[in-house]
């Protein structure tokens, strides 16, 4: 994952490590800290890879380490771009990453990685309403954990909100792809 955003980072623009850090931690989910101790081991295994390049920036104000991607970083990068998400905890995030490099592949393989992350995010809707049907039976049942049961429902209620609006927004950016290749 931490591969994949790197260098789909450097391909809008040459990066120092603060930078790439900055935008891994925001690109995340959810948003967390990620230490020096993290992104500077990957981005010397790239280097080593000869996905990126690493050299030194002394023309800026901000001097320091740089990093460029290679041609071979790009080859990769496309490579990580069309490998199937695994349901792991990190699957939000790897989305999340492959959204931010979209263009570096072709409009029929955006559509192809924006309706595998639609097909999940359609499968955790169904699980979604699947436990919101039996909490709201359980409601009507048990009359001893009512309020926990209510909380638990309006968590629910919560996450179909996201995923609905993500299979939404999903849908529109697929439409709008599938009409340009038209035109």
């Amino acid at each position: 994952m931490y591969e994949l955003l790197i260098l789909g980072s450097l391909m809008q623009r040459d990066m120092s490590g603060y930078k790439l850090r900055i935008i891994l931690q925001n690109s995340m989910i959810p948003r967390r800290p990620i230490s020096n101790s993290v992104i500077y081991p990957v981005l010397k295994k790239l280097a080593e890879q000869q996905y990126i390049e690493l050299y030194d920036e002394k023309e800026s104000e901000h001097s320091g380490k740089m990093a460029r991607i290679t041609e071979a970083g790009a080859a990769y990068l496309k490579e990580l771009m069309l490998q199937p998400v695994e349901m792991t905890a990190k699957r939000e995030s790897i989305y999340r990453c492959k959204l931010r490099a979209l263009a570096v592949v072709s409009k029929p393989e955006q559509i192809q990685i924006l309706q595998a992350y639609q097909h999940d995010v359609a499968d955790d809707l169904d699980t979604y309403q699947e436990v919101m049907d039996h909490l709201t039976y359980l409601l009507t049942v048990n009359e001893n954990k009512k309020d926990f049961l209510k909380w638990s429902i309006k968590n629910l209620e919560l996450a179909i909100k996201l995923t609905s609006t993500t299979l939404e927004w999903l849908q529109a950016e697929i439409t709008e792809i599938e009409e340009s290749i038209g035109e």
